[in-house]
């Protein structure tokens, strides 16, 4: 196997073995945390994100797509309200 020395940290070698030269980036992510207040169902981004690249959790729970909207790169809006201080967590991904 291949030394993986002075290749970029966030990068694998694909087919190392076979002599070629593809890399996969590996994806990076944010996590935002935050309460919810009783009902709530529209939740601020900081820093906004890509549409697309969110996975949302309610109490640890991950939502399916159906569960949440993605209003815009800066909101994402429940379906149904949150109850009081259910935890929400926001994970953003990029490359």
């Amino acid at each position: 196997m291949p030394s993986l020395t002075g290749n970029k940290p966030n990068q694998v070698p694909l087919n190392a073995d076979l002599g070629q030269h593809a890399f996969l980036e590996r994806p990076y992510r944010k996590v935002q945390r935050q309460l919810a207040t009783a009902s709530q169902t529209a939740f601020t981004i900081t820093g906004g994100y890509a549409l697309g690249y969110i996975d949302v959790y309610q109490n640890g729970v991950k939502l399916y797509s159906t569960d949440f909207t993605e209003t815009n790169i800066n909101t994402v809006t429940l379906t149904v309200g949150a109850t009081l201080n259910d935890e929400m967590e926001f994970v953003i991904w990029w490359s």
